[in-house]
């Protein structure tokens, strides 16, 4: 029994250690929230918090192709083919540089834009950040996609620990210089996030991609970037209709929510990026789809484990806390209440890893875009009704709860039986969708 333990314990020690690297960038995440809150006052921390959107509305530049290089090395290294895998890497890193250069030339229209407007100055100077992040962010993306499908856990969790260490101390630049410290920590944090997993990643490109396999990868990724990029969306969708139809203190006041968020999701993340490589493997060895109802339950469980006990410790939790130490946010307390309780949702984020991996992507994209609109909809209505930053959340309350029904719903249907309908791939994929 002991013997078993141990080897159990061997063979997961990398994924072990890129847990507790996650958990550790979530925890400095938060600390770095906490402390731009309690020196920055509630209308900058809202400029910074709506200059933080413009890297996230960017994120669908890469068409897909690092979505597309994701899952292809899992799978093609199910299948042996290293040399397709190699190629796959070429493209990849050809599309990041190209974006990089894309996002040089966003930043730069987004400080015109701003100094032709005459906005407060503190714009211009969070522009500083927003050009380091368009910038590095492709590069970071395609370096940790690789370590991940290569299941490179161990080697990539000491230079996220690293990366951690250093973004720590940048955090507390805020303590020492307000908004141009906070300016400086998400500079410095996008640089040593690219920079730690620039050496030894575990495959390098050799040379440029071809067009064809770029649209290969494309295809594929394409609609797991839609997935991606409209969860993303609808995570940012209640602080983006408080930035629309509300003043820059209000998403300060908001920021609360959003930490308390930040703070309940990363243990379901964490789940998900562990395991969808052995998603992706075991589904490339066998092409059966009833071959996954064990991840079924294995990531639905562990989710309910992961996201009840801390969901409940932040509902008690953030209202003592925010009195105590950032009383310039009280404001927030009920929003952030609602968020704490609302992200119970967590519990299926998963199970996305099915859908990706199967690219049974139709039925959740359309998912996710209703869940999307119903919080603009719904969150705009009620802002505009004077309820407030609460109003917004409420409708992220709404639109969440009905998507957490629909995917493990859906997740658990995909996985219903093993008949060849869901086989494995003859060819590489070439379909944008499957339904």
């Amino acid at each position: 029994m002991m013997q078993r333990l141990r080897a159990a314990l061997e063979r997961f020690r990398g994924e072990a250690l890129y847990g507790v690297a996650t958990a550790m960038t979530s925890v400095v995440a938060i600390i770095g929230s906490v402390v731009a809150a309690r020196f920055l006052d509630p209308v900058d921390m809202g400029i910074m918090q709506t200059l933080m959107l413009i890297p996230l509305y960017a994120a669908f530049l890469q068409f897909g192709v690092f979505n597309g290089l994701n899952r292809d090395i899992a799978f093609y290294r199910g299948r042996g083919d290293e040399n397709k895998v190699q190629r796959m890497v070429n493209c990849s890193w050809t599309v990041a540089k190209a974006v990089a250069g894309a996002g040089l030339g966003i930043g730069l229209a987004v400080a015109v834009y701003y100094w032709a407007c005459a906005a407060p100055a503190l714009y211009l100077w969070g522009t500083i950040f927003v050009v380091a992040t368009l910038i590095a962010e492709p590069i970071s993306q395609h370096l940790e996609v690789v370590y991940q499908s290569s299941r490179s856990f161990h080697p990539l969790a000491v230079r996220v620990i690293w990366q951690n260490l250093v973004t720590l101390l940048g955090s507390l630049l805020p303590a020492i210089a307000g908004a141009g410290g906070f300016v400086a920590s998400r500079v410095l944090a996008a640089v040593s996030r690219l920079l730690f997993r620039w050496v030894g990643v575990p495959i390098r490109a050799t040379g440029p991609g071809s067009r064809e396999e770029t649209r290969e990868l494309a295809r594929v990724g394409l609609p797991l970037l839609i997935t991606g990029t409209l969860y993303s969306y609808m995570g940012a969708a209640d602080r983006s209709v408080i930035a629309f139809f509300m003043s820059a203190e209000d998403v300060g006041q908001y920021s609360l929510a959003g930490l308390a968020v930040t703070g309940i999701q990363f243990l379901p993340m964490v789940v998900a990026t562990l395991l969808y490589p052995r998603v992706a493997g075991a589904y490339g060895r066998t092409g059966d789809a009833h071959s996954l109802r064990r991840y079924f339950w294995i990531l639905l469980g562990l989710g309910v484990a992961a996201v009840v006990p801390i969901c409940l410790a932040a509902f008690f939790l953030v209202s003592p806390v925010t009195e105590r130490f950032l009383p310039a946010y009280a404001e927030g307390i009920p929003a952030a209440r609602l968020a704490s309780l609302a992200s119970l949702t967590f519990i299926y984020y998963g199970l996305t890893s099915i859908i990706a991996v199967m690219r049974r992507n139709t039925q959740f994209i359309l998912a996710i875009g209703l869940s999307l609109a119903l919080i603009w909809l719904l969150g705009g209505y009620w802002v505009r009704q004077g309820h407030g930053i609460i109003g917004a959340v409420w409708a992220r309350a709404i639109a969440s709860t009905i998507l957490c029904g629909f995917t493990i719903g859906f997740a658990y249907w995909l996985t219903r039986s093993a008949d060849g309908s869901n086989g494995l791939d003859k060819d590489p994929p070439v379909l944008t969708v499957s339904s």
